[in-house]
């Protein structure tokens, strides 16, 4: 599984003209078409069965999802005989609509059953031989293995953690929605209203509490309701529960003569690493306000203009990253860590020192540094060290430098 990074978005129209090329972020560019509006047909998702790919995903102690890989750089997919009898065997059969699969809900089945979430369709291949109305390509889905022993000598495959993975874009999209929805699921197995399991529904992409429990029923053998609960109240949007996605800025920071950038880092990491602020957006707040109080209380400086430049989905276990660039107030640069004592340390660097971080880079891998003895041997080992390119924050630095460093600080290698 090749590491190279994608090229920019090909473009040439009048927004490529005004704001430049949009480079692609890791965890984004998912090549399936998810077909989310196809979700509660379940006549269409029995069809996907037979010949679909099937991710798998094992919680561990810490309660993280570690998918099921062939190696450090390429995820395991297997087929449908493996995960048969694992929550496939029977699922959806006899019911259309989500509705009717609710109508069905039976807490002692459903306590041992595993989650399944459909991904979509891989449209581009065209050797699954599976067909469905004017769909075509091959399915994918994803499912938390509860197993305790997982052979299939055959793959050499095993459960590794999915923060240390060095796999292609194309795979570690893929593993970003897999891991996000089956995230949530895990997580919200009962009701926030009335405490009651909850069930999952439209293929894993909603959950709702059910009214009745067919392992309750009365004399005449009919399911006997739950206790009220106000998710049920019949409203514009009711009895559901959508997946997580907690926003999150993370901004590089100018000052007012564009020539220095504001970073941060924490006591934890490397000597010498630094990196981009970052914040969750909070409840009523702008994405432009959320940079501003962030770098303000990280940092104590003062932004002023703030602009959107790319995001990323991070499923460590449901953010989105929204990458800004920002410029200081003059006169308001002065760094304070009185306020949030989430960094140890931040600093203004020249931006001329970024673009020579960014230059000690590898450029063929997405995941990693260089060695100590590979940047030894090439006597490049800048003082400042930052993210490598599978981090937003890379590309929020590569944005900057490359267009605003001097030009004997700028590099073709950028």
């Amino acid at each position: 599984m090749s590491g190279r990074l994608p090229p920019p978005i090909d473009s040439n129209g009048p927004l490529t003209a005004r704001f430049g090329l949009e480079f692609p972020t890791f965890y984004s560019g998912n090549p399936l078409n998810r077909l989310s509006f196809l979700r509660e047909n379940y006549e269409f998702l029995r069809s996907t069965f037979a010949q679909s790919k099937y991710l798998l995903l094992k919680p561990t102690e810490r309660y993280e999802l570690n998918p099921l890989t062939k190696s450090d750089a390429e995820l395991s997919f297997l087929d449908y005989p493996a995960v048969e009898n694992h929550g496939f065997k029977g699922l959806y059969e006899g019911v259309s609509t989500d509705d009717e699969y609710i109508a069905t809900y039976n807490s002692e089945e459903e306590e041992a059953r595993p989650i399944v979430v459909f991904l979509g369709i891989d449209e581009a291949d065209t050797e699954s031989g599976w067909a469905w109305q004017e769909w075509q390509g091959r399915p994918y889905w994803a499912l938390i293995w509860n197993k305790e022993e997982v052979v299939w000598d055959e793959q050499m495959s095993q459960f590794r953690e999915a923060r240390n993975l060095k796999v292609g874009y194309r795979d570690a999209a893929i593993l970003a929605m897999a891991k996000s929805y089956l995230d949530w699921n895990n997580r919200n197995r009962f009701c926030g209203g009335c405490g009651s399991r909850t069930l999952s529904i439209h293929a894993g992409g909603k959950r709702v509490c059910p009214e009745t429990d067919k392992a309750k029923v009365d004399a005449d053998g009919v399911p006997v309701k739950r206790s009220f609960c106000f998710t049920r109240v019949k409203r514009s949007v009711h009895n559901i529960n959508f997946p997580r996605t907690d926003p999150t800025v993370i901004m590089a920071v100018l000052d007012h003569t564009g020539t220095k950038m504001l970073l941060g880092r924490r006591g934890n990491w490397p000597a010498g690493f630094y990196s981009c602020l970052a914040g969750f957006c909070e409840p009523g707040e702008s994405i432009e306000d959320s940079v501003r109080r962030e770098v303000f209380e990280e940092a104590g400086v003062t932004a002023s203009r703030v602009v959107l430049h790319s995001s990323q989905p991070w499923p460590y276990p449901n953010s989105l990253m929204i990458g800004c660039i920002a410029e200081a107030v003059e006169g308001k640069e002065t760094i304070s860590l009185k306020h949030d004592k989430e960094l140890d340390d931040a600093r203004w660097f020249p931006i001329e020192e970024v673009a020579k971080a960014i230059s000690a880079l590898p450029k063929d891998l997405v995941l990693g540094d260089l060695t100590k003895e590979e940047k030894e041997a090439e006597g490049n080992e800048p003082d400042l060290k930052i993210p490598g390119s599978f981090a937003i924050a890379n590309r929020l630095l590569f944005a900057v430098a490359k267009t605003l460093a001097p030009p004997k600080a700028e590099s073709s290698s950028l």
